[in-house]
């Protein structure tokens, strides 16, 4: 009889032969009689009985073919747990190497540096995927920003201004202002792999400056206008339809100066508005929840 190679069929059809082959020893055949029965190796029905013995029925159902979860991996789980709360709880300057963020090559010399192990880029992206990291883009924050400062200000002044412009029947508004490019494209969008979407645009370029002030509850107004933002463009915006409902304004610039009714203040704005100027450490971040 020509034995063939059991590691060939499918698991369902394994199974079965691992179930008779270890029924028919129990009811008192031989491991050879066994093995010819099923058309094996003795010395597989011989392995088969020890499962059997071992772990019961469980021992020989199918299971997952291939390597078991977590064998031959160049790290070890107590190396992987140290990888990751270095690359979570700092940055890529606070362990001395030139990257500004944790890029997979990134990681890769951190491994290597710290652990002396040498992974390929390749095999560091599966590593980084498997740990649940993924490649973002980061959001920026400004050197100023004093997270001590602005959770101060959340607790011991914002609830004043909360209860004022509550009284007052107001709205609070965070005002800020930025610059507008028409060449920037930041948003992304799901294609098939390998074929990358094509935005089409004018090869013109053009610019503009915008202040906005947004509320507690996203309703938002925005003026756009050229060059820096100075008193006069501040002051026109409140004065405008868009920011008239300002009345409650926090702002990160720094416009105070003289008025002309003495003290300090923006000269020529609008009577009737609150308003609070925000040190540079409470411009980032500030805005509660």
């Amino acid at each position: 009889m020509q034995l063939g190679d059991a590691r060939k069929l499918d698991q369902g059809t394994q199974e079965a032969l691992r179930v008779r082959a270890v029924f028919l020893v129990e009811k008192g055949a031989t491991h050879m009689e066994a093995a010819l029965a099923v058309g094996v190796h003795r010395g597989t029905v011989s392995r088969w009985c020890g499962a059997f013995r071992r772990n019961g029925t469980s021992g020989i159902e199918k299971g997952k073919r291939g390597r078991r979860a977590g064998d031959q991996l160049i790290l070890t789980e107590v190396e992987a747990r140290r990888v990751q709360r270095w690359i979570r709880d700092k940055m890529p300057d606070q362990m001395q190497l030139p990257f500004a963020l944790w890029t997979a090559q990134a990681v890769r010399e951190l491994i290597h540096k710290k652990l002396g192990k040498t992974l390929g880029l390749s095999t560091m992206q599966l590593y980084l995927k498997r740990w649940g990291f993924s490649a973002q883009k980061p959001l920026t924050r400004a050197t100023q920003r004093d997270p001590q400062k602005i959770a101060a200000w959340l607790e011991q002044d914002y609830p004043s201004i909360a209860a004022r412009a509550k009284r007052d029947k107001a709205v609070i508004y965070w005002s800020d202002e930025t610059g507008i490019c028409n060449q920037d494209q930041i948003g992304k969008g799901y294609a098939p792999k390998g074929q990358t979407p094509i935005l089409t645009q004018t090869g013109q370029k053009f610019s503009t400056s915008m202040i906005a002030a947004v509320s507690n509850r996203g309703l938002m107004r925005f003026k756009l206008y050229k060059g820096a933002l100075n008193v006069a463009i501040f002051i026109d915006f409140e004065a405008s339809p868009q920011g008239r409902e300002a009345k409650g304004l926090s702002d990160c610039r720094q416009f105070t100066r003289p008025s002309r009714q003495g003290g300090s203040g923006l000269a020529g704005a609008p009577q009737g508005r609150n308003r609070d100027l925000l040190s540079p450490g409470l411009c980032a971040g500030t805005q509660p929840g």
